[in-house]
């Protein structure tokens, strides 16, 4: 398995609606890869299958991205030395048939009494557009075509 985890560091910015400072959450990705266990083959309808426990623990459903990809996505409490949290998770998984897998971890992490706050509800929601519009390369060591210009691209 390869890990490559990517840490966004949590920023401080004003928010529109009032003049005091508004903790935004830190997002992480962990990217996985692997292999289907000996006689499976890797498509959508068997990560559907490993992702139905998460989506019944939540109470969520399957996502269909792409072509060969499943997410779900669920919202849990924890707590860090005392300070109460939520995260924000999804979990990805993509089929690179015959037989490997990739798997995207993103969470988002915020403090528990600012998870319904509208600042934190407006960065969830962009998150959520994104992550469910996100292009993933079809073979390992391919990126994805540029059929568009990012957002984050001007020129």
């Amino acid at each position: 398995k390869i890990a490559a985890p990517l840490t966004v560091a949590s920023l401080r910015h004003k928010t529109a609606r009032s003049e005091r400072l508004h903790n935004t959450g830190t997002l992480r990705l962990e990217v996985l890869g692997g292999t289907t266990p000996p006689g499976k083959v890797a498509t959508a309808a068997y990560l559907a299958e490993l992702l139905a426990s998460d989506a019944a623990k939540y109470g969520v459903a399957t996502i269909q991205v792409g072509e060969n990809a499943v997410m779900v996505q669920y919202n849990m409490p924890t707590e860090e030395r005392g300070q109460p949290l939520k995260i924000r998770t999804w979990r990805i998984f993509q089929a690179l048939p015959p037989s490997t897998l990739r798997h995207a971890l993103f969470t988002y992490t915020v403090l528990a009494d600012e998870f319904d706050q509208p600042g934190s509800v407006a960065e969830m929601e962009l998150l959520d557009r994104e992550i469910a519009a996100l292009e993933l390369a079809p073979v390992i060591g391919q990126t994805p075509s540029a059929s568009k210009k990012p957002w984050w691209r001007p020129w």
